[in-house]
């Protein structure tokens, strides 16, 4: 699943590092678990803590269907 999807699911208005993190560390074989398995982490456990992370933050209620990059993405810095 991609990020802005993740965030949609979780009825988060921006898309965040954390949805990306969780975007990346899903995929099975990627990049992003090999990378974190190589410095001495554990992927698994990384998903669990950016996914408990992603569920506590605050939901936006409603139905605008839209879901916002990050302004750092959209500023271009």
């Amino acid at each position: 699943m991609a990020a802005p999807e993740i965030a949609k699911e979780f009825s988060h208005q921006v898309v965040e590092t954390e949805h990306l993190a969780k975007a990346l560390l899903e995929q099975p074989n990627g990049l992003a678990r090999r990378i974190v398995a190589k410095a001495g982490g554990d992927p698994t456990r990384l998903l669990e803590r950016v996914d408990t992370y992603i569920r506590r933050q605050p939901r936006v209620s409603g139905d605008s269907g839209q879901v916002s990059p990050h302004s750092v993405i959209t500023s271009g810095v």
